[in-house]
């Protein structure tokens, strides 16, 4: 048997052995008995960089209370709105997801009666309602005083959305942000109580 013979059925062999191991490009979809579970839904409005899409059918309109200062927000009940009203607005929360399949929830604040048209409102739900179909980016335009909506050109495929149920997605997102008692931290420190 010629050397080079021995030496060329090794190569073959061990390459034999790493294309056994060898991770498919895919692996991650291709886990066996491995889901991704939901544990976060940040509540936000989309990153100017992302693009993004909107659920057509999963909304809520609420209240929420935003506090600027601390970057949070807050839902709050219909029943105890009235206690802090001036601090709270009427928005229509939307599921929302990204190219990098990060879901989240969009307050978009609704219009209000007792205010003119407000564009940032009003371009904020026509963007919601146009990324339905079609990927999106959106972003501030302080001199049009409105949002500027961007479309993606190229084919970004069909959007992945959470595999848990409008309900359980919205629970996980507002769990520690949801006002429920007249005794919430949230609504004593608007009120001034110690």
């Amino acid at each position: 048997m010629n050397p080079t013979d021995t030496t060329a059925t090794a190569q073959h062999s061990d390459d034999e052995f790493l294309a056994s191991l060898r991770l498919d490009q895919s692996y991650t979809e291709a886990a066996v008995g491995v889901r991704k579970v939901l544990g976060t839904v940040p509540v936000r409005k989309p990153n100017r960089t992302d693009f993004f899409r909107v659920h057509p059918t999963h909304s809520l309109d609420c209240f929420c209370v935003e506090l600027k200062e601390e970057r949070e927000v807050y839902f709050i009940t219909p029943a105890l709105a009235q206690f802090v009203a001036e601090f709270c607005e009427p928005v229509r929360l939307r599921l929302c997801v990204s190219r990098q399949k990060v879901a989240f929830l969009w307050p978009i604040k609704l219009p209000r009666e007792d205010r003119r048209v407000d564009e940032w409102r009003k371009s904020a739900a026509e963007a919601a309602h146009l990324a339905e179909s079609k990927w999106i980016r959106l972003a501030p335009d302080m001199h049009l005083g409105a949002y500027q909506t961007f479309e993606a050109v190229a084919d970004l495929g069909d959007p992945v959305w959470p595999s848990e149920s409008w309900i359980e997605v919205v629970k996980i997102a507002l769990r520690d942000r949801r006002i429920d008692s007249e005794d919430h931290a949230v609504i004593r420190q608007l009120l001034g109580h110690a």
